[in-house]
């Protein structure tokens, strides 16, 4: 964060990208100005997308959507064409230890709720049922891989 008084600027960065923004517009333009004074970097305009997260603005409101990264993580996955569902578990499901079931890939399990919980930014209708189905990540066995593949 860069201020004074109280107008304030406020700068998001991730490696080599920055957002920058405040509610003070001569405020972001100088410190625009002078970070390119120092360092060699293009002002691409509004926010249209960053780090899987699509923007759209307009004058009543910012609309943040994550929509190609979930068609991303369907492909990658192997459920893109699969049949959409309204419930992401199923009713009364019981997710439990299942030290007797047939385990799956820790790894490709963990990848994948990876991908979800990075998901939840956009969509945290899903975060119980994704918190649920992080428990067993340890010994993921059929059945938690069932209840990934509802969330898909």
């Amino acid at each position: 964060m860069r201020g004074k008084d109280h107008v304030s600027v406020i700068i998001g960065v991730y490696v080599d990208d920055l957002i920058v923004t405040g509610e003070d517009l001569e405020a972001i333009t100088t410190f625009k100005q002078q970070t390119m004074a120092e360092f060699e970097m293009s002002d691409l305009g509004l926010l249209n997308y960053y780090l899987g997260n699509e923007v759209a603005q307009s004058e009543d409101n910012i609309q943040i959507k994550q929509v190609a990264y979930a068609k991303k993580v369907l492909t990658q996955f192997g459920m893109f064409d699969y049949n959409p569902t309204k419930l992401p578990m199923e009713l009364r499901s019981q997710l439990h230890k299942d030290p007797e079931g047939q385990p799956v890939d820790a790894t490709e399990f963990r990848r994948v709720i990876g991908c979800l919980r990075y998901l939840l930014h956009t969509r945290p209708d899903l975060s119980y049922v994704v918190g649920v189905a992080s428990r067993f990540m340890e010994r993921p066995t059929v059945m938690h891989h069932k209840a990934v593949k509802q969330i898909l």
